[in-house]
């Protein structure tokens, strides 16, 4: 009798508040596209978006614009906490505590 294995949880980047992979894999299926074709899209190595969309690389945010360009998406779809950690660190206000 075999023995069934578990899914594994996806891979979170220590940074990113829900699993890269669900947004971009899911866009990219939904065009019929395999890892390569989107990397061709965006001007990168089919490695790259593997790697993004196991969350275990952030890319550039010159990469994380082409991504987005290719799948017609919005960067802040794509990388929500990567945004929201840009506008902390460029001193953007937060929201008012109270």
């Amino acid at each position: 009798m075999s023995k069934k294995i578990p899914p594994q949880e996806p891979r979170h980047h220590p940074r990113a508040g829900r699993p890269v992979r669900s947004s971009i894999r899911l866009l990219r299926l939904a065009r019929g596209w395999r890892q390569i074709d989107l990397a061709r899209a965006a001007a990168c190595k089919q490695d790259v978006v593997s790697e993004l969309e196991l969350g275990t690389s952030e890319g550039t945010p010159e990469l994380r614009a082409r991504i987005a360009g290719a799948l017609e998406a919005s960067v802040e779809e794509l990388f929500p906490s990567f945004v929201k950690q840009a506008a902390v660190e460029a001193g953007a206000p937060r929201g008012r505590r109270g």
